[in-house]
C-alpha cells in the first residue's frame, strides 16, 4: 500500500503512476557524455582515428581513452560547480570540489566496449556519478541519530512539473525557509543514492530496489532547478511518518516529463 500526500493522505496506486502508464529514463546528454540518473553511472562514447604515431592499436587504445575522459572534464566540472554554488557552497570552495569531481569521474573510468575500424576505434566508457559527487567537506548526520521509526520503505518526492534532475537540492517550504537538503542526510546515505535517484512515469520494478516495496508518495512544487516546495503544514504532517529516510537516502524523485 502507498500513500499520496499532498494536502491530505490518500490511498491507493494512482499516486505511483498518474503521469503516464510507462516508464522513461532520466539521462542528461552533453556532447560526447551521458549521465542516468536511475543508475547514477556516467558514459562517454568517443572514437579515435588511427595516425602515424599510433602505429598500434594499443597505443591507439590508450590514446582513445585518454582523450575522451579529458573531454569531459570541463562538463563534469561545470555541472558540479553550479550545483554547488546554488546550494548556497562558497565559490573557491565549490570549485576545489568541482575539480576533484572531474578528477575522481577520469580516474574511476573503465572501458565497457571497443569496436576497431580499419582506420580506428570507437570506445565507450563507464564510471559512477555518485562517486564523483560525494562532499568530503561536510558534517553530515551520524546514523546513530537519525530516527529509525517509519512505517513506510521509502519517499517518492513527485514533482508537480517537470524539471530537469541535479544531485543536490533543498526543500523548503512556502517562505523559503529550508526543511531537508545534503546537511540533513547521513553521509552514507549520500553517498550511495546523492539525494535520490530519478525517474520519469517510474515503475514499480524500478521503484522496489531504492525504496522498498511500501513507500510514501510526497508532492512538491519546484520554485526553481535546486529548491522544491512543501508547505510546512503538510511537511509537518509526514515528518513523523518519514522518520529517517530521507536521511539514509532511502528516496527517489519522479517527475511527469523529461525537459
Amino acid at each position: 500500500m502507498h500513500r499520496t500526500l499532498n494536502v491530505v493522505l490518500s490511498l491507493g496506486l494512482s499516486g505511483l503512476c498518474s503521469y503516464s502508464a510507462f516508464s522513461v529514463p532520466m539521462i542528461s546528454k552533453q556532447g560526447s557524455l551521458t549521465i542516468n540518473w536511475g543508475t547514477l553511472r556516467t558514459r562517454v562514447e568517443h572514437t579515435e582515428k588511427l595516425k602515424p604515431e599510433l602505429s598500434s592499436y594499443d597505443r591507439l587504445l590508450s590514446t582513445a581513452l585518454t582523450t575522451s575522459l579529458l573531454s569531459i572534464m570541463p562538463e563534469i566540472e561545470k555541472r558540479h560547480l553550479n550545483c554547488l554554488v546554488s546550494n548556497g557552497v562558497e565559490t573557491t570552495l565549490a570549485q576545489q570540489s568541482a575539480r576533484m569531481a572531474a578528477d575522481v569521474v577520469t580516474r574511476n573510468s573503465y572501458i565497457i566496449t571497443e569496436e576497431y575500424f580499419k582506420d580506428g576505434v570507437s570506445i565507450v566508457t563507464e564510471s559512477s556519478f555518485a562517486m564523483a559527487m560525494q562532499r568530503s567537506d561536510l558534517l553530515f548526520v551520524k546514523p546513530q541519530d537519525v530516527d529509525a521509526n517509519s512505517p513506510f520503505s521509502g519517499v517518492l518526492l513527485k514533482a508537480k512539473r517537470s524539471l530537469e534532475p541535479v544531485p543536490m537540492y533543498r526543500i523548503v517550504d512556502e517562505n523559503g525557509q529550508t526543511l531537508f537538503s545534503i546537511e540533513s542526510m547521513t553521509k552514507e546515505g549520500y553517498n550511495a543514492n546523492l539525494m535520490g535517484r530519478w525517474f520519469q512515469n517510474p515503475t514499480r520494478p524500478e521503484l522496489i530496489p531504492h525504496i522498498g516495496s511500501n513507500w510514501l508518495v510526497v508532492e512538491f512544487d519546484p520554485k526553481s532547478q535546486y529548491e522544491f516546495m512543501i508547505e510546512r503544514r503538510v511537511w509537518n504532517e509526514i515528518s513523523q511518518k518519514i522518520g529517517g529516510l530521507l536521511a539514509k537516502g532511502k528516496l527517489v524523485v519522479a517527475t511527469p516529463a523529461q525537459i
